[in-house]
């Protein structure tokens, strides 16, 4: 599950970005004594209308797909020209709203992205002060805007890549390259209440690693380490890129399966069961194998479960209740 983490923060605060430039349009025009004409009013009603849209999204829980994103950032791009065009193109200032679509590039997307969308705003701007007949003097000062532009987005880019390799390093786990607990946590209880608001399900499967200990004290803690980093490898090509798995703690594993019923979730974990024991595990630089199982226990929201903590309860009880019955095995009961 790519940036879940940050898709939310990062829509709510651009969000709240937005909500503040339309609550200070009117503010700004009184100001500068310039009265909205036209193009300001088109430019005004358009970037409400995605706002609209990203505020209704934000109070559903529903978080827009990278695509949906690059049309909000192509409409802003466009009402923002529409708006310089109206103004006398070079001698209009709200050419700086262009950074805001830069930035918004930077917190969905990344730094690649960004700088993109920096080129194609260049090209609106350009497009739009071309438009208006400039003069030479125009000229040269459009050139000076774009090279500020450019010294401004690279900036805001690096800081953005920066904050998003700070934020990846604190939610996942260094061995195994899963989410860690901490993550786990805060996810979950967002995942547990988007189900209860649209009434979906929401499957969990708690793994673990068979006899770990074993496996530690017989060949060593540095094979039991790569035996969790192919685990973990296993369980997440056997997962869709809207699940996600975390590393509960020691040898344990936790998949959480939004919008997947009971039935589904156990074939996830049979296949992820199955793929385990099917996978070698070699010693390091040789061809002893490593006999490697797990056991899995999956709970699913809401037919057995009311609320979070009896979900994961659940799913734990199971997952000992398969050890118990000879481990190498998917529990679950019924109710």
């Amino acid at each position: 599950m790519v940036g879940f983490n940050s898709v939310p923060k990062s829509q709510t605060f651009i969000l709240i970005m937005r909500l503040v430039i339309i609550g200070l349009s009117p503010i700004l025009y009184s100001v500068s004594g310039l009265w909205p004409h036209s193009y300001d009013l088109l430019t005004i009603i358009i970037f409400s209308f995605i706002t609209m849209v990203l505020t209704i999204c934000h109070f559903k829980h529903l978080y827009l797909k990278p695509v949906h994103w690059g049309i909000v950032h192509i409409v802003d791009l466009i009402a923002i020209s529409l708006m310089v065009l109206g103004r006398n193109g070079i001698h209009s200032e709200s050419f700086n709203l262009y950074y805001l679509v830069v930035l918004q590039a930077g917190l969905v997307f990344g730094v690649r992205q960004a700088l993109v969308c920096l080129l194609f705003g260049n090209i609106f701007y350009a497009g739009a002060v071309m438009l208006t007949s400039p003069v030479d003097a125009d000229i040269k000062r459009l050139i000076v805007r774009i090279i500020y532009s450019w010294l401004v987005g690279i900036t805001g880019a690096y800081l953005s890549y920066l904050e998003k390799t700070h934020q990846k390093q604190s939610i996942m786990d260094c061995l195994t390259s899963t989410y860690n607990r901490s993550f786990l946590d805060q996810s979950l209880r967002h995942e547990f209440k988007r189900a209860a608001n649209r009434k979906t399900n929401l499957s969990v499967i708690m793994i673990d690693i068979d006899n770990f200990k074993v496996v530690n004290d017989m060949y060593g803690h540095k094979e039991g380490d790569l035996v969790l980093e192919q685990v973990a490898r296993i369980i997440q090509s056997n997962i869709r890129d809207v699940d996600f798995v975390a590393r509960y703690g020691g040898e344990e594993f936790f998949v959480t399966l939004p919008g997947i019923g009971i039935d589904k979730a156990l074939e996830v974990a049979e296949r992820i069961r199955n793929a385990v024991e099917d996978s070698p595990f070699n010693r390091h630089n040789t061809t002893q194998e490593i006999p490697v199982t797990v056991s899995c226990g999956v709970a699913s929201y809401p037919f057995q479960a009311e609320n979070l903590d009896e979900l994961m309860k659940r799913a734990d009880d199971y997952l000992y209740e398969a050890k118990r019955a000879g481990r190498n095995r998917v529990h679950y009961k019924a109710g």
